[in-house]
């Protein structure tokens, strides 16, 4: 049986008050780790508040490299936390110091103080991911080899072991967070843009004794302008997807075979695999036979009009290609179709 806290003890929620004098008389207590995660998320949103705010014309670039929107974004993004982290706004003096300054002598909870003291040295990671559970990421930084606990947020359930965090990594007391809210990269695209960008520009332009952790923060902009450049490029195939069944990959792999790639073009080809990985993702299929997915995938993307194909094909035909049977995929393809529309229109709110 817990003993019960007398008024002239330590709180217990940390804060290094008297009970008397804080959460006496409030039935619960928050517990520190709750309550130091508060606090410091509202001392992030006033980091960012300053930065947009106060310093509107140096965190914001005054124009964009020719990207589509989605990408856009994720560098208007990271250009503003490292300008917020980096960039000094008088003297050497950047935006974080100046927060810095301005809030440390404020806090009373020895373990938010503690947190906070790691923000002005945070660094960003290339973060692969070797454990995920119940939002709370296992990842190794590709640039240092360092391990790190991370949480990520709770609308980030598409994040899978060996996809790629990249961010600004902040202490967050008993766990990091990434900064600005990371975008899952394919293990893939980051080895490409290691093997055929990354490392031959370190060993070129390394100042003397730099670490590859620092030279990636000290051109962090041009490293993801890069880094956007390798995903723009980048031809899909379904051996450099991530599947989490193999199920899932073999249906891939089957349409891969039994397609028409000069009647679909690589466009369509394309598309339908990345429409293919969302739906896996998704609804999480499950799959006895792979040959009657991958017929309804391809008849689907064969006679939807969106795609403009304009193939005279049957249903039947395509269901003897993949033997199965007409009804089999038909069922299938009334599925794939409904999420189909769904994939379509969450494709054209990113262009």
């Amino acid at each position: 049986m817990a003993s019960k806290i007398k008024r002239n003890d330590p709180c217990p929620c940390g804060s290094g008050k008297k009970y008397k004098k804080c959460h006496c008389g409030i039935e619960e207590v928050a517990s520190t780790e709750v309550v130091m995660e508060q606090e410091l998320d509202q001392l992030y949103q006033q980091l960012i508040s300053l930065g947009v705010g106060s310093y509107q014309s140096h965190v914001r670039p005054s124009a964009l490299p020719d990207f589509p929107k989605e990408y856009s974004e994720l560098y208007t993004f990271n250009y503003i936390v490292k300008q917020i982290m980096d960039e000094p706004v008088e003297g050497d003096t950047t935006i974080i110091d100046k927060f810095y300054e301005k809030k440390v002598d404020t806090l009373t909870r020895p373990q938010t103080l503690e947190a906070f003291k790691m923000w002005p040295g945070a660094a960003p990671v290339l973060l692969e991911v070797k454990q995920v559970d119940n939002f709370v990421v296992q990842g190794q930084d590709l640039l240092t080899d360092e391990a790190y606990t991370v949480k990520i947020p709770d609308d980030m359930s598409e994040v899978v072991v060996s996809d790629v965090l990249l961010g600004y990594l902040f202490n967050w007391g008993t766990h990091y967070a990434l900064i600005p809210t990371p975008v899952p990269f394919d293990k893939r695209i980051i080895e490409n843009f290691m093997d055929k960008s990354f490392n031959d520009d370190y060993e070129a332009n390394k100042e003397e004794n730099e670490t590859k952790s620092e030279y990636f923060q000290r051109h962090y902009l041009r490293m993801i302008e890069t880094l956007i450049q390798h995903l723009e490029t980048d031809e899909l195939s379904s051996d450099n997807i991530n599947w989490s069944k193999d199920s899932h990959q073999q249906v891939a792999e089957l349409f891969e075979t039994y397609a028409d790639h000069n009647r679909l073009g690589q466009k369509v080809m394309e598309a339908t695999l990345g429409f293919w990985s969302y739906y896996c993702k998704e609804y999480n299929p499950t799959i006895r036979k792979p040959e009657i997915f991958a017929a309804a995938l391809e008849y689907h993307v064969t006679t939807a009009p969106e795609l403009g194909v304009k193939a005279n094909v049957t249903q039947k035909e395509i269901a003897t290609k993949h033997g199965v049977s007409p009804n089999s995929l038909s069922k299938r393809k009334n599925e794939i179709g409904e999420a189909f529309q769904t994939f379509l229109q969450e494709q054209q709110t990113m262009v």
